[in-house]
């Protein structure tokens, strides 16, 4: 669930040139209160975002991604809007590139475990047939079909009946 919560609004009209928008926006964000929307004068319609937004977005979901694989706690506050920008440039988005490439790392790492985890648990199920593994070597495969069951007696004398028969 997300720390937003509803909150009563009025609509208010504000007009300007679009040199003003930039600083319109960071006194918004201060605010906490105010929801764009352009009007082209028929219909409400969101508008076009700014040159920077397309980066800008991308860097956001690149750091909340690293806080979520990294347990980092969310935070109900929201930053003033230059704190955010001026944390998506120079070492702060270097080091989250950084991040991202640990956190790539240790997927990888993750998986070989896995992968060995689940030949060591095989290994372990065949270690009581006494194998010779090394005569398994110079293949490029090996399929174990390996089964078990709940009444080792039952299993085996239903065996010794069926090996009688031929």
């Amino acid at each position: 669930m997300s720390g937003l919560t509803t909150a009563e609004m009025s609509r208010i009209l504000v007009a300007g040139t679009s040199d003003e928008l930039a600083p319109t926006l960071d006194l918004a964000a201060r605010l906490r209160s105010i929801h764009f929307i352009d009007h082209d004068g028929e219909e409400l319609s969101l508008g076009s975002p700014n040159e920077a937004a397309d980066g800008i977005s991308q860097r956001l979901a690149t750091m909340r991604g690293c806080l979520s694989q990294l347990g980092a706690p969310s935070s109900t506050t929201l930053p003033f809007l230059k704190d955010v920008r001026s944390s998506l440039e120079g070492s702060f988005a270097e080091s989250t590139d950084s991040i991202v490439e640990d956190l790539k790392r240790l997927d990888t790492m993750r998986s070989e475990i896995d992968d060995l985890d689940s030949r060591a648990t095989l290994l372990a199920r065949l270690a009581p047939l006494g194998l010779d593994f090394e005569l398994f070597e110079g293949y490029d495969s090996l399929s174990v079909h390996l089964g078990e069951v709940a009444y080792i007696e039952a299993c085996l004398s239903a065996l010794i009946i069926q090996t009688k028969m031929y």
